[in-house]
């Protein structure tokens, strides 16, 4: 069962601040709330860098993965291939509009572990639910983050 994620939205924030931070996923866990148990890396965001992140939205179970920057262009465009307990891949895209950021998130993944076929279309609704939920939770906290670290872009 193949999943697609698309999701976008709007930050009050320079493109090149937001992007610092999107493109940081050792950030994540610090303006995520509950949704981002934990992220890892050896370091800042770089082509071929490593990053480890554990997640968790309303359903009972974490997720957890290993992501690897294959594409970085700053401020605008992050690519990274995703293995562990789902394989994929994570497109994110922001565009400058205004005094705001569009940033849309473009997730491409395959569980591991595929469910019955006849559970398929009751899961993938879901999966949908929980990646929403997940979602919205961590974007109030990345204003949040980016209000607290960039006071002048309000």
């Amino acid at each position: 069962m193949a999943l697609t994620f698309v999701d976008e939205w709007q930050v009050r924030a320079p493109v090149g601040a937001a992007f610092a931070v999107l493109s940081d996923l050792r950030t994540y866990a610090d303006w995520g709330g509950v949704t981002y148990r934990s992220c890892e890396s050896d370091g800042p965001p770089a082509l071929g860098r490593t990053i480890r992140v554990c997640i968790k939205g309303p359903l009972p179970l974490s997720l957890r993965f290993e992501g690897t920057i294959t594409h970085l262009e700053s401020p605008a465009e992050l690519r990274m291939t995703a293995t562990g307990d789902f394989d994929g891949d994570w497109h994110l895209r922001l565009e400058p509009d205004g005094d705001t950021v569009k940033v849309r998130s473009q997730w491409r993944l395959t569980p591991r572990r595929p469910p019955p076929r006849w559970l398929e279309p009751l899961l993938r609704r879901l999966f949908h639910w929980n990646h929403t939920t997940m979602i919205n939770r961590a974007n109030a906290g990345l204003q949040r983050y980016l209000d607290d670290r960039f006071p002048a872009s309000l």
